[in-house]
């Protein structure tokens, strides 16, 4: 079953509401995939988004097949 959410983000602190929300969503063995233009915060989402599962470094997604992050959560 595949769900979209898509969000109109307006400003830096909606980009990280939005990773801090999808976070506390996510399920073991979840997959995202995000999509978008280079320079519209892709990486900066990937960023807030581990950050609040407890990670430190996070790549950009563009280009990547696959990212794997190792998080306290």
């Amino acid at each position: 079953m595949t769900k979209q959410e898509h969000k109109k983000i307006k400003s830096l602190k909606d980009l990280k509401d939005f990773a801090i929300q999808a976070a506390k969503k996510l399920s073991a063995r979840q997959v995202i995939c995000l999509s978008g233009d280079m320079g519209t915060g892709k990486t900066q989402w990937v960023r807030f988004f581990v950050e609040e599962l407890g990670g430190k470094l996070a790549s950009s997604p563009t280009y990547a097949f696959h990212h794997q992050y190792l998080t306290s959560k």
